[in-house]
């Protein structure tokens, strides 16, 4: 899990994580019991390279990583596959233009990615409409559909594109579409960008 925090607003409680609530909170004997209703099997807690920690720390994000076993196959050998999630908030102001707010959170989770690149992450996913503050709510009214993008050609695709070529992973982006075929419907799309760099 690569996630980022930057604390934008006073108005708004925030805390570190679910799990550290539940830790404070929760009798250990009975925390195990939280746990496996939620998680299932529990992962176990891996160590970080010093590299990827002191990123996290430049940057202001949190980065942890976890581990968990597969069932053994007859047919084929197990192989090691390292997933990355990110989960983000927003850099900007949402009264900032629409292509300052894009471009600072494309930034900052441009290190998040080379974060999880110097840990050997396989396949990377973003967040949901990861080049915007969420606004489904009210996402056909402007300012909003200035976000919304080519799945193909658009600013953002383009980018992932090439940070999963200088990475070699694979790049899981949802993104506000425009449908440029279909009379620019707007949609809620997932883009998947192998690791030479190709919309797949």
């Amino acid at each position: 899990y690569l996630g980022h925090t930057v604390k934008h607003s006073t108005t708004m409680a925030e805390f570190e994580s679910i799990d550290k609530i539940f830790a404070e909170h929760i009798p250990a004997d009975q925390l195990k019991h939280v746990q496996r209703v939620l998680y299932g099997d529990m992962p176990s807690p891996m160590a970080l390279k010093d590299s990827t920690v002191a990123l996290a720390k430049e940057n202001t994000f949190e980065v942890a990583s976890w581990k968990f076993k597969s069932h053994a196959e007859q047919t084929r050998a197990a192989r090691l596959v390292r997933v990355g999630l990110i989960q983000n908030t927003i850099v900007k102001e949402t009264t900032a233009p629409v292509v300052e707010q894009y471009e600072a959170i494309r930034d900052k989770v441009g290190k998040i990615i080379d974060a999880a690149a110097l840990e050997g992450v396989n396949v990377i996913c973003l967040q949901e409409a990861w080049t915007c503050p969420f606004f489904f709510c009210t996402r056909e009214k402007y300012p909003w559909v200035e976000f919304a993008e080519d799945p193909e050609s658009g600013p953002s695709v383009q980018w992932c594109c090439e940070k999963a070529k200088q990475h070699g992973m694979v790049i899981v982006a949802p993104i506000f579409e425009r449908d440029s075929v279909h009379s620019e419907e707007l949609w809620n799309t997932a883009v998947v960008i192998g690791h030479n760099g190709n919309v797949i």
